[in-house]
């Protein structure tokens, strides 16, 4: 069976996401800060995380190959997207840090483009592929948290 026929990296919708929003952001500067180290930090560790599990698994780590076996341990065993997920923490944490309440305000649409345009994909295709075993994971997993 093939992947899931996603034509592209996912990540470049949060780039896209965040590079419209920087350019908005560029006609209204504001000033934020807070916690941006942090977010950065933890995001992009949850993201290595997700890829290191997937790595040891020896399933592909692009959404555009076919995985070679449903992965629930590390930071699966608590979301079904960690990597998605950690990488839109960093985009929060990077935002702040550069002060980009239109990056801020990207944010939710990108994470919508992201679920329209990929995780939908990946979910089909993963209950096709894993039929029960999936739904019993997706009934114990959330998406995100």
């Amino acid at each position: 069976m093939k992947g899931p026929g996603i034509p592209f990296v996912p990540p470049l919708i949060l780039i896209a996401g965040f590079g419209i929003g920087l350019g908005l952001d560029q006609l209204y500067p504001t000033p934020l800060k807070p916690l941006a180290w942090l977010l950065i930090g933890f995001g992009l560790l949850l993201s290595l995380w997700a890829v290191a599990t997937l790595l040891l698994a020896k399933t592909p780590v692009m959404p555009g190959k076919a995985p070679t076996q449903l992965v629930v341990k590390g930071p699966y065993r608590f979301s079904r997207n960690p990597l998605y997920l950690g990488l839109a923490i960093a985009y929060l944490g990077l935002a702040l840090w550069l002060a980009s309440p239109f990056a801020l305000v990207m944010l939710p649409v990108t994470l919508y483009m992201l679920w329209l345009l990929v995780i939908r994909s990946e979910e089909k295709y993963l209950a096709e592929k894993f039929g029960q075993q999936y739904q019993d994971y997706k009934a114990r997993v959330r998406r995100w948290y």
